[in-house]
């Protein structure tokens, strides 16, 4: 290997042949069909710990003066601005694979009122019933029901 470049051959000299994982199929090839049930693992439990943590801070919390303390200091209101930014990004990822408006705005509206719960709700349900991480990215507008170009 010189130059930077990548010998793709394993050895043999000949380039892969085509259909070959290689860079077009960079986020499939990085995770094999089974990580998908760790990442739904993984969206269970965001689930459950928000569910915890929201009914800790709900009995234990004074939501008004506590809020009032968060905006009141810089690192508050840097907190709330990177977790309403991550909001807003993954509003867009929800607005983008959804193929309605219909089935979106719910999402959207779960996600500016509950938070990463939503979130974390919104993988899994988008996870269920897929075998590979190929068939949960998003639609191809050229396909038939796809998104439609504006």
């Amino acid at each position: 290997m010189s130059g930077g470049s990548r010998d793709r051959s394993g050895g043999s000299g000949t380039p892969d042949p085509p259909g070959a994982p290689g860079a077009a199929d960079f986020p499939a090839a990085c995770l094999p069909a089974r990580a998908i049930s760790p990442l739904r693992v993984a969206g269970a439990a965001g689930i459950l710990l928000m569910l915890g943590v929201i009914g800790h801070a709900l009995v234990a919390g004074d939501f008004f003066a506590e809020g009032a303390w968060l905006l009141a200091h810089p690192w508050g209101r840097v907190s709330l601005v990177d977790l309403y930014v991550g909001f807003a990004l993954v509003c867009v990822v929800i607005a983008a694979r959804e193929r309605s408006a219909r089935r979106a705005i719910p999402w959207i509206a779960a996600v500016l009122v509950l938070g990463n719960l939503a979130t974390c709700v919104y993988v899994v349900f988008v996870l269920l019933g897929r075998r590979s991480l190929s068939e949960a990215r998003m639609p191809d507008p050229s396909q038939p029901g796809g998104p439609r170009p504006k």
